[in-house]
């Protein structure tokens, strides 16, 4: 309740800040009572000026939650969820919880306990401005659906009648339902998460209730300590029957020593990241050509054996953090680990592993490497064009271990490749979309919801066919009935596109809408703006590239869309 008391005590008329608030009460459903619990919580609130909704968690059929072997976990997942859909419905971009010190005491210990040795470049717990956990591939919610909701707001504003508008970010002019006429964008938005209380301790956050005369609120299922390890570990810290360097004074210390290296690596990895020149960011198949910056110079340097590889192991862990950047950017996968990028480091940067060779025999380290979902190759220099009217800028450098190419890594086997069934249109004012009604999404009538394809591409199709309509990847018998189908002049432009954008293997990891099988005739091309029909046909798509951070400096003369 120390969070919803402070937030009540912003909302007095005596403060120039004054931003609205909506308490949201999470119902577990995990045992009989806590319905009638969360009608209390929600009353507390209301008699401190906050509205609130209560939030019911949803378990599958004929689960029963208490009897879950991993029910923190499975209740992790659907809380935020839950949060995520309610901040999502009505408009809010920024969720705050009441995480304290002693919670983050609790996560290290528990992350010791369950690891025997905690890593030195994760971090416990985020503090602010992140994305909301457990919510990847969720429109609106996970780095998504910022246009959306400025054209809501706008819109809302204009009707009541408000004279101003909110200082929104200046965004490109909102996207027109089209058959993909327009460019490729970027996705952003979504609604962060904030813990403003992680500093303070549970007791102090007690005393803040108590001198605003509010009382303390707190889960009766957190006592019992045979009920999940969370609790367990909860008893052993405040009943103080662990070893000094387990306290919680200690973890906290132990935490902070470990954001603040976290700290200093991501800033060195930010660094490189700056170095690493971008030749060529084609969104239309997600294809990244950079230049890797020189590592280790000091390294080879005479200096004793002990500082050199002191000095490489720090190099290594940092060209490591600068690839995960790298591959993030292509990866189909919601989280890069960053443990799986030695072998990368070791064949990117061959100078970090042996320092008594500064001239590294190419033929010897591997020209191609896969990780993630992502194909990484060497590339030959001179580079390969990109497009008939933007070419990588030539800059005479001609060390050729140095470039490389990261692009989505060619499906294994059939059963891999992704598909997104969209189902037609019903009526005028209804669409279908995995068996479940949409009436009416984002103000618009029969377009499907923004769905995450691949982990690369949000799309929606707006289905007036009387077809079923599948988003998959392109195939090699694609291409013959295409050929089959269009005029010469219109098939060699696609040839040729498809040259520039996706060469070689990675064209069949490029998104098309065709009719339902997996030998449907293909409509379009949607990353590459190409339709299969000169004539209108029944069916309007809007595709974004998903959100990837280039730093607030970088050249967006390198993005191909």
């Amino acid at each position: 309740m120390a969070l919803a008391t402070l937030c009540a005590d912003v909302k007095q008329p005596r403060s120039v800040f004054r931003p609205k608030f909506h308490a949201f009460v999470v119902d577990h459903g995990a045992r009989s009572g806590s319905r009638n619990e969360a009608e209390a919580v929600a009353a507390r609130l209301q008699d401190l000026g906050l509205r609130s909704t209560i939030l019911t968690l949803r378990w599958p059929l004929g689960v029963r939650p208490a009897e879950l072997s991993n029910f923190e976990t499975q209740a992790r997942r659907l809380r935020y969820r839950a949060l995520g859909v309610a901040c999502r419905n009505r408009k809010i971009r920024s969720l705050i919880l009441a995480h304290h010190a002693d919670d983050q005491a609790e996560l290290m210990l528990m992350k010791i306990a369950q690891l025997g040795q905690h890593s030195r470049t994760s971090r416990p717990m985020a503090g602010s401005h992140v994305n909301l956990p457990e919510t990847w591939g969720m429109y609106g919610i996970h780095e998504s659906g910022l246009q959306e909701y400025q054209d809501t707001i706008l819109r809302l504003r204009r009707e009541s009648g408000a004279s101003t508008v909110p200082p929104f970010p200046q965004v490109p002019p909102p996207e027109q339902p089209s058959r993909g006429k327009d460019g490729l964008r970027i996705e952003d938005g979504g609604v962060k998460l904030y813990r403003p209380l992680l500093q303070f301790s549970k007791k102090s956050l007690e005393a803040t209730c108590l001198q605003h005369g509010v009382a303390w609120f707190e889960d009766e299922t957190n006592r019992d300590v045979t009920l999940t390890p969370r609790n367990a570990v909860r008893s052993l810290l405040e009943q103080r029957k662990l070893p000094g360097p387990l306290s919680r004074d200690a973890l906290l210390q132990l935490m902070s020593s470990i954001e603040n290296k976290h700290t200093i690596l991501n800033g060195h990895a930010e660094a490189l990241f700056r170095r690493t020149k971008i030749l060529t960011f084609d969104l239309r198949s997600g294809r990244l050509i950079v230049r890797l910056p020189r590592l280790g110079k000091r390294l080879q340097q005479r200096i004793p054996q002990t500082i050199q590889e002191r000095g490489r192991a720090k190099a290594k862990i940092r060209a490591a953090m600068l690839l995960k950047k790298l591959v993030s950017l292509v990866t189909p996968k919601d989280c890069v680990l960053l443990s799986g990028l030695v072998p990368m480091v070791d064949c990117m940067f061959p100078y970090l592993v042996d320092l008594d060779h500064q001239v590294v025999d190419e033929a010897l380290a591997p020209a191609k490497m896969t990780f993630q979902g992502v194909l990484v190759e060497r590339v030959k220099i001179p580079l390969e064009p990109t497009s008939s009217d933007v070419q990588p800028e030539n800059t005479g450098f001609t060390d050729s271990e140095s470039i490389w190419s990261f692009t989505r890594q060619p499906y294994p086997r059939v059963s891999a490749r992704p598909q997104i069934t969209i189902l037609p249109q019903r009526s005028p004012t209804e669409s279908y979309l995995h068996g479940q009604r949409t009436r009416k999404y984002n103000g618009e009538i029969g377009w499907s919801q923004w769905q995450l394809w691949d982990g690369r591409y949000w799309i929606r199709v707006f289905n007036k066919t009387d077809k079923y309509l599948n988003i998959r990847s392109l195939i090699e018998a694609d291409m013959a009935r295409i050929k089959e189908k269009l005029p010469h002049d219109k098939f060699e432009k696609l040839r040729k596109t498809l040259a520039a954008a996706a060469p070689g293997v990675v064209r069949w990891t490029l998104p098309v809408i065709a009719e339902e099988g997996d030998l449907g005739e293909v409509l379009a091309l949607p990353s590459l703006k190409f339709s299969t029909y000169d004539r209108p046909v029944a069916m309007l798509w809007e595709i974004r590239y998903k959100h990837v951070n280039l730093g607030p400096t970088r050249d967006e003369s390198c993005i191909i869309r």
